[in-house]
């Protein structure tokens, strides 16, 4: 029994510490090659899809690994695709997918934050004789920091992602002097 208790901790602790394991640099490697050929195949079935991001839960990671799932399904293509750079399962190729895109979309968020904070103070004087439209700057603030403070990504994979930032820039179209904007 004892033996029993303890191989289902173990187990509890593997599954729940699934992603406390930093992304490593096989897996980004795979990411982008994967990624980089399955995108403009998918990308279609994604924007078809983008009117229902509202109905996003609050675990954006969750979300992105089920629309991923979504796009590729009953693909034979995509899924080929996705074995042939190492992974297991589509299952395991989302996952992975939306460990990387969460903590691009935290790095990048984060580097927007300092140049928001000072436009955001440029409206708030602009506005300053207008009580309505300082309280919807204020809301809008709120809820961007709320938004950002919604980002739990794992250090581990903010770290992991670092070497990689020119390569995952460059397959995103996100230019390093423009701002993150969140679409």
């Amino acid at each position: 029994m004892k033996d029993r208790v303890t191989l289902i901790l173990a187990l509890s602790l593997l599954l729940f510490s699934s992603h406390s394991l930093a992304l490593s640099t096989v897996e980004i490697d795979r990411f982008i090659a994967s990624y980089s050929e399955i995108s403009p195949l998918i990308a279609a079935r994604m924007d078809d899809e983008d009117e229902d991001e509202d109905d996003a839960s609050t675990d954006e990671g969750a979300f992105i690994k089920q629309r991923l799932i979504e796009a590729v399904a009953g693909q034979s293509e995509l899924v080929a695709i996705i074995e042939a750079h190492g992974f297991p399962s589509v299952e395991s190729w989302a996952d992975t997918s939306s460990r990387v895109i969460m903590a691009m979309i935290a790095v990048e968020s984060a580097a927007g934050m300092e140049s928001f904070a000072s436009e955001m103070e440029i409206l708030r004087e602009e506005a300053q004789d207008d009580p309505s439209a300082l309280e919807e700057i204020e809301q809008f603030e709120q809820a961007v920091m709320a938004h950002q403070a919604s980002l739990q990504v794992p250090q581990a994979d903010l770290d992991a992602i670092q070497p990689y930032l020119p390569a995952l820039r460059d397959l995103f179209d996100w230019d390093d002097d423009e701002e993150f904007e969140d679409n």
